[in-house]
């Protein structure tokens, strides 16, 4: 599901409490106002939905794998839906 309040040069993170979000480092995070199970119903309150820039995603899995030739990320960003989805493991 797309969440109804991404912008187009977003991802939708997830929902997160306010302490939670400040520590999320992402320099382009922002929260949004109503956060939405997976069926796209309001969720109760003290939970907002957060949204990032993927190229700072992508820069930083980029970085980790430099470190570390054998990481692979646990996430693919899914370009349709704006959001990230489990990886599959080889």
């Amino acid at each position: 599901m797309k969440h109804p309040e991404v912008k187009p040069d977003e991802l939708f993170l997830g929902n997160y409490t306010r302490d939670a979000f400040q520590s999320i480092g992402w320099k382009g995070k922002r929260m949004g106002k109503v956060a939405l199970d997976a069926e796209g119903k309001p969720i109760p309150a003290g939970l907002f939905p957060v949204f990032v820039k993927p190229a700072e995603v992508v820069a930083e899995t980029r970085w980790v794998r430099g470190r570390n030739r054998r990481f692979e990320p646990a996430f693919k960003i899914d370009e349709e839906a704006q959001t990230f989805k489990a990886a599959t493991r080889r």
